[in-house]
Formats: structure tokens, C-alpha cells, sequence
């Protein structure tokens, strides 16, 4: 298996290295994964679909015919993809994929400060926060249209 030097150490080795086993992530960059470095739309995307265990040549139009991507991640692949939009992205893959119930509960998102500064990213935050999938960058701010790094 594949191991990362730069990762030795780092709070974020066993998630990667079971990724990398599932064969869910994969770099073509030697022994280096970047863990601060931000990660961009189509790297999200690709481990998406890969996450969904499906092998297919073009992972886009799996993506979007499926609803997990919209034309707006197409049009900005190449881009830092932003905190909301993965939410919104891995929530999706939960219902649509796994069939996967939204917690009725998610009161506790609601410490989130900036959590209603995207009237339409409410929802996705929310589930994936209070799933533990994907944590605020403080306590009180998810940091909504910040940037993902490799690591989150």
C-alpha cells in the first residue's frame, strides 16, 4: 500500500492511508499527499464518485446525471472547491447513493455563526456537521466559503 511521507505523524495517516486502501484517493504525485494544500473541485469530485465505488471514464457525467455535482462545480472544476459546496456535494452522496436519512436532530449546528449566511447551504452544513463528516474550522464557524485542503 501506498504510504505518504508527509503525512507520518499527522492526525489526518489512518483516515488517508484506509482511503488510499479503498482506492478512493490516489495521487500520482510520489510520496507527498499535501495535507494543507487546498484541494480543488475535480480532485472532490473524482473521490466522490470513487467513494460510491464506481469505476467509470468520465466521473463528471456520473456526477452530475446522478445530482451529486452541479453545472456550477463543472464550471469552476479547476478551482479551490469551497466548504459549502463540498457539504453540499457529500450530503447529496449520502441520500441519492446511500440512501442515507437526514438526523432530525441538528441543533447543535446551530452554534454555527455563519450557518444561515447561505440560505441554501443550511441543510447540507448541517448534516455533514452533525454527522462529524466535516468539522468547522473553529467552533462557532464552519467557514463557509473557505477552502477544503487535502486533509478535511
Amino acid at each position: 500500500m501506498k504510504t505518504f511521507s508527509d503525512i507520518e505523524d499527522h492526525w489526518v495517516e489512518p483516515t488517508i492511508s484506509e482511503l488510499v486502501k479503498r482506492q478512493i484517493i490516489h495521487f500520482e504525485t510520489g510520496s507527498l499527499f499535501y495535507p494543507e494544500q487546498k484541494i480543488t473541485t475535480e480532485q472532490f469530485v473524482s473521490w466522490l464518485v470513487n467513494s460510491c465505488h464506481v469505476r467509470i471514464a468520465n466521473q463528471w457525467t456520473y456526477a452530475l446525471e446522478k445530482g451529486l455535482a452541479e453545472d456550477y462545480d463543472f464550471v469552476n472544476r479547476e478551482k479551490p472547491i469551497e466548504r459549502r459546496q463540498a457539504a453540499r456535494m457529500v450530503h447529496d452522496t449520502l441520500r441519492i447513493e446511500r440512501k442515507e436519512k437526514n438526523e432530525d436532530d441538528w441543533a447543535a449546528a446551530q452554534k454555527l455563526n455563519d450557518l444561515y449566511s447561505c440560505r441554501t447551504c443550511v441543510q447540507h452544513i448541517s448534516q455533514v456537521y452533525v454527522k462529524g463528516i466535516i468539522d468547522p474550522v473553529k467552533p462557532t464557524h464552519f467557514d463557509v466559503t473557505g477552502p477544503l485542503t487535502h486533509a478535511e
